[in-house]
C-alpha cells in the first residue's frame, strides 16, 4: 500500500514529491503542459483511493490520508507561485495548488463517505482542466509568437493580441475563482461540502484552503493587470511573426472553446452537474 500510494503520489505530483513538476510543465510544449497539469496528473487522484481501498484500508483511514496530504500542495503552490517570473511556471505552481485542492475533496468525500461529494470531485476536476488547457495554450502563443516568457514583459501585451489576452485573463479568473465563473462554481462546491461535514481535519483543511485561495488571488489578479498596464519601459520588442499576418484560426479556436466552456460552466452549472450526478449514482457506494 505505502509503495502503490508514493508510486500514485509522484505521478500526481504531491508535495514533497511535485519536484518534477515546475521543470517538467515550464520546459515541455505548452499542449502537452496543459493536458499534463489539468488531466493526466489529476487523473491519478482520482484512481488512488480505488486502489488503496482494495488493500484493505477503510474509506475513513483513506480520507484522512488524502487530506493529510492536500496540505503541502495547498501552500507550497499558493506561496510558491508568486515568486515565480517565468509564466509557464507560475501556472505550473497554480496546478500544484490546484492539485492539493482536489486531494482535500476527495478526502472530505471518503473521510465522511458521502457519495454525493463526488460531485464536487468531478466538477472541480472539469474546471481545472479546461483552465489549466486554456491556460498553457495562451502561453504557447505569447511565447512563440511574441516571445513573452516572463512577467516583466507581459505589460500592455494586449495591445499584440487583444483575443488571446481576454481568454488568458478569463482563464487566470477561472483559476482564482472570480463569480460567474466555472472556477467559482467548484470552489463554492468545495466550500459548501467541507462545511457540511464539519470535524477537526476537514476544518484545518479548510482555513488552509480559504488562506491559500486568498494568497493566490494576489498572483492571479497581477498577471491579469499586467496583461492590460501600461509597460514600465517602452516595449521595443517586436512580434516574431509578420503583424500583417494575423493569429492561424486554428490557433484561436480550441482557446475561445475553453474559455466559452470555463465562462459557461460558471454561468448555467446545473447541465454539467446534473450530468456528473448522473454518473456518480450508478458508481459503487464509498
Amino acid at each position: 500500500a505505502g509503495c502503490i500510494i508514493v508510486g500514485f503520489a509522484i505521478k500526481a505530483g504531491v508535495v514533497p514529491l511535485h519536484t518534477w513538476v515546475p521543470e517538467v510543465y515550464t520546459n515541455a510544449p505548452s499542449a502537452i503542459s496543459g493536458l499534463f497539469s489539468g488531466v493526466v496528473s489529476k487523473s491519478m487522484l482520482l484512481v488512488l483511493p480505488g486502489i488503496v481501498l482494495v488493500l484493505d484500508i477503510s474509506p475513513r483511514q483513506a480520507g484522512i490520508l488524502l487530506i493529510i496530504l492536500s496540505f503541502g500542495n495547498m501552500i507550497v503552490g499558493a506561496i510558491k507561485m508568486l515568486t515565480q517570473y517565468n509564466l509557464k511556471s507560475f501556472l505550473a505552481y497554480a496546478a500544484i495548488s490546484h492539485t492539493g485542492y482536489l486531494i482535500f475533496i476527495l478526502g472530505v468525500s471518503y473521510f465522511a463517505q458521502q457519495q454525493t461529494a463526488l460531485v464536487a470531485v468531478l466538477f472541480a476536476f472539469l474546471t481545472t482542466a479546461f483552465t489549466m488547457c486554456a491556460g498553457y495554450l495562451s502561453l504557447g502563443i505569447y511565447g512563440h509568437y511574441y516571445r513573452i516568457f516572463e512577467k516583466e514583459n507581459l505589460y500592455h501585451v494586449s495591445h499584440l493580441s487583444p483575443f488571446i489576452s481576454v481568454c488568458f485573463a478569463i482563464t487566470l479568473a477561472g483559476l482564482a475563482g472570480i463569480p460567474m465563473l466555472a472556477g467559482f462554481v467548484g470552489k463554492w462546491l468545495i466550500y459548501s461540502t467541507a462545511i457540511s461535514v464539519g470535524g477537526p481535519l476537514v476544518l484545518i483543511g479548510f482555513i488552509l484552503f480559504l488562506t491559500t485561495s486568498v494568497i493566490a488571488l494576489i498572483g492571479y489578479l497581477t498577471m491579469i493587470i499586467r496583461q492590460y498596464y501600461p509597460p514600465r519601459v517602452i516595449r521595443t520588442a517586436q512580434p516574431v511573426k509578420d503583424q500583417e499576418f494575423p493569429l492561424p484560426v486554428w490557433l484561436q479556436v480550441p482557446i475561445g472553446v475553453l474559455t466559452f466552456l470555463i465562462v459557461l460552466m460558471g454561468i448555467i452549472p446545473a447541465p454539467m452537474l446534473n450530468i456528473i450526478e448522473s454518473i456518480v449514482n450508478r458508481m459503487p457506494s464509498l
